[in-house]
């Protein structure tokens, strides 16, 4: 990329320049009188090179947003990687010394077990919001004891934990353990993050 260039000043428009660079610059200046053909191609010419010249400042500005939005890119990522290098570190430490979380001057560290958790799948094990296949199973088999009655009817996790039978359209998910870093004064740090 070539290095940020001076826009020439136009030497017709000298006397201008120090009236639109004046604090508050709302165009308040009156036009001026264009006497013949000539003086009417004389603000032409200025209305092409100024055009030009706004051009090339809206592409230096592009340039210049596309190199600060890459660099910040960059270096996002390389804060990303050593923030996660260093919580990965702690949670090989905390596990190491087999306890759940642990506090020290400059934060805690914890684990805290996944959540066992119910999903409604498909005919093809895909999640789905429609429990209508459990449902319809359950009630087929007689199996009423396996579904929780709010307003709606749907799957009771627990009864078909303890129950032992895993029936179509359910199927028992364990969460992930989360682990998270909290900076004394600051707010928690999660590895959980799907920032990467």
């Amino acid at each position: 990329m070539e290095a940020a260039k001076y826009l020439p000043l136009d030497p017709c428009d000298e006397e201008l320049d120090e009236l639109f660079e004046q604090d508050g610059d709302d165009l308040p200046i009156s036009p001026v009188n264009v006497d013949d053909e000539i003086d009417a191609e004389r603000h032409l010419e200025s209305l092409a090179r100024l055009d030009r010249d706004l051009a090339k400042l809206q592409a230096h500005r592009s340039a210049m947003v596309q190199r600060a939005e890459d660099w910040y890119e960059k270096q996002s990522r390389t804060l990303k990687r050593r923030t996660l290098w260093h919580s990965e570190s702690l949670r090989c430490y905390l596990q190491l010394l087999g306890r759940k979380s642990i506090k020290l001057v400059n934060g805690t560290l914890k684990i805290v077990k996944g959540r066992e958790s119910l999903k409604l799948v498909d005919v093809d094990g895909n999640e789905t919001k429609d429990g209508s296949i459990f449902i319809a199973w359950a009630k087929k088999n007689n199996r009423s004891d396996l579904i929780r009655t709010k307003i709606i009817e749907e799957a009771d996790k627990k009864a078909i934990k303890e129950s032992g039978i895993m029936a179509p359209g359910v199927k028992l998910v364990m969460g992930e353990d989360s682990f998270s870093i909290k900076l004394s004064g600051e707010t928690e740090v999660s590895n959980d993050s799907d920032d990467s």
